[in-house]
């Protein structure tokens, strides 16, 4: 995997948290629940805390990952292309 999944992530997480409450919730007498919650929501949001909120951000993630796993042939597309964001976003000197 190029780099971490965290849409899905997200999902996973949210819908565990709603798994589990809604099981305490049809168990109120025999379950209790409350710190399992507590870590998946600590989890959710140290993944929102990490998860890059632009495409610049998202790709140098990705080319953080790549060299760290040596695949350095990756990693030339990662900077490229990550080169090409940053001149892209950029306000042109003749505009």
């Amino acid at each position: 995997m190029d780099s971490y999944d965290y849409p899905s992530a997200q999902r996973v997480l949210e819908l565990a948290i709603a798994g589990v409450r809604a099981f305490a919730a049809a168990h109120p007498d025999r379950v209790q629940t409350t710190s399992e919650v507590n870590v998946l929501l600590q989890r959710l949001g140290e993944l929102r805390a990490d998860m890059p909120t632009t495409e610049i951000g998202r790709v140098q993630r990705q080319l953080d990952d790549a060299v760290a796993r040596e695949d350095y042939e990756a990693a030339v597309v990662l900077r490229d292309r990550l080169e090409l964001l940053a001149s892209e976003s950029l306000p042109s000197f003749w505009d």
